[in-house]
């Protein structure tokens, strides 16, 4: 009997170590998509050559390629074949793929990350490795004065190469600045003409003036570009120009002329409208100007385009109020915004402060409403 039961018990787990087995193969045979893994390890091999290549141009050069045809010839005879692509971003999540051999999966390297480097196949649902080692590489020595030069040098290539792509040129300014200030005011000075709508050039081409010439020929030139084509963002961005270089009482003035208009995203700028509101009126606030404060949220209220806008404008418009002794309209925003901070997350902090302060009339309380760390820089990443 004993023995009959040990046999049964032995073929239950040679059955369920088949069962895994199979249901593993199988699952392997769906993730495969009907490739095998020795046709997507082949593929990923003849790519080997390109990876490596990627790898050797950064090394030389500082900074990734852009696409596969600026390995040639240098570290590449031939340019890959067209069905490889190579995904880049100027952050430096770059990616080599290509189909595999049945069509339904990806075979790719990225080069994002080095704990997630290496060949991978999938598609939008799982990804697997390929189990095969990256090439070797070696990191740019960013203090190796020929490497700065080339990716200088490179830099200036692809600004001239596509000549509508901004980001190049913000680029070779960043890494120009610290060596010529004389060049980096012509790269900016240019760009201003070439991209006359984008705050970055104008921005830029102040910052480069307060180094080669004064901080008064800087914010002239600022001025005219804010008042050649007034909105709220062009005076916005001159508060922050003002505010850096500690112009607290002009940069109020250049709010003042910015609240007769709405707040809205343009010029290139890529922070949402609630996101300029809060730090313009944070920035009235610490300044005294707490009719300004009052004006930046009667247009933060209306600043969203989808729905309610973010209810912070509530915290500036109480604390403004108390600062003037208004205490009756001081209560209602804080309160109003204490109950909606209950069900979702808000931007201003110190709420609590600022409500026993409503509520014991302390005018005298200094409202900090926290919130982002925010400083508007001319330079960029650039992998």
């Amino acid at each position: 009997m004993i023995r009959r039961l040990l046999i049964a018990f032995s073929c239950l787990i040679v059955l369920g170590l088949l069962a895994s087995w199979g249901l593993r193969a199988i699952s392997r045979q769906w993730v495969f998509g009907g490739d095998t893994e020795a046709d997507l390890k082949r593929v990923a091999a003849s790519g080997q050559p390109i990876v490596q290549a990627i790898y050797s141009y950064r090394t030389a050069n500082g900074l990734w390629p852009q696409q596969l045809t600026d390995l040639v010839p240098a570290y590449l005879p031939t340019p890959p074949g067209s069905q490889w692509e190579f995904a880049w971003t100027h952050l430096g999540d770059n990616r080599i793929q290509t189909n595999s051999p049945g069509g339904t999966l990806r075979i790719g390297f990225c080069f994002t990350d080095q704990s997630n480097q290496g060949w991978t196949a999938g598609n939008r649902e799982t990804e697997i490795s390929l189990g095969m080692p990256a090439p070797n590489s070696i990191p740019p020595n960013v203090f190796d004065s020929a490497i700065a030069t080339a990716r200088i040098s490179e830099l200036r290539r692809r600004a001239a190469r596509e000549p509508a792509e901004l980001i190049h040129r913000q680029a070779l300014l960043t890494d120009v600045v610290n060596l010529n200030t004389q060049d980096a005011r012509d790269i900016s000075k240019q760009a201003t003409i070439d991209f006359p709508a984008h705050w970055w050039p104008h921005y830029t081409l102040a910052e480069m003036l307060v180094l080669t010439e004064d901080l008064h020929s800087a914010d002239d030139q600022l001025v005219n570009w804010a008042e050649a084509n007034p909105s709220f963002v062009r005076y916005w961005i001159l508060v922050q120009f003002r505010e850096r270089h500690q112009l607290h009482k002009e940069a109020m003035v250049a709010l003042e002329k910015a609240i007769q208009f709405p707040i809205r995203s343009t010029d290139g700028v890529d922070f949402t409208s609630e996101y300029i509101a809060f730090l313009s009126a944070r920035a009235a606030y610490n300044q005294g100007r707490h009719d300004l404060v009052l004006a930046v949220c009667n247009l933060w209220k209306q600043a969203s385009g989808y729905g309610e806008p973010e209810p912070s404008w509530r915290a500036f418009q109480s604390a403004a109020y108390l600062a003037m002794g208004n205490f009756v309209a001081a209560k209602p925003p804080i309160d109003d915004l204490i109950s909606i901070a209950k069900t979702k997350g808000v931007w201003a902090g110190d709420l609590e402060n600022l409500q026993k302060a409503v509520d014991s009339k302390n005018q005298a309380f200094s409202y900090n409403a926290g919130g982002f760390f925010f400083k508007l820089d001319y330079r960029i990443q650039y992998k």
